[in-house]
């Protein structure tokens, strides 16, 4: 598919637009993308995407209800423990 291709997403939003922007990505492998871009994004949809993503190396995103423990796991990015090979994040 054409998706599976993408090598760069970015999703933008309107000022009156609250929703899940995670959602818009479709669950199927990316295994060529390298930059992702969400205006608005939960922790547990942008995990799902980034466990699809696994040659992502830079990521914005815009936090929609994370707790302090999930964004200290992005932010860890501890090998053992995470399997994502983020080398920019911007939130």
């Amino acid at each position: 598919s054409i998706a599976s291709q993408l090598k760069r997403i970015i999703v933008n939003s309107c000022p009156d637009d609250y929703s899940n922007h995670g959602t818009c990505i479709p669950s199927i492998q990316l295994p060529h993308l390298r930059y992702l871009s969400l205006e608005r994004c939960s922790f547990s949809r942008l995990y799902a995407l980034l466990r699809l993503a696994p040659n992502l190396i830079s990521l914005r995103v815009s936090i929609i209800g994370w707790s302090s423990m999930e964004m200290n796991y992005l932010i860890t990015n501890d090998p053992q423990e995470s399997p994502f090979k983020l080398v920019y994040l911007y939130m």
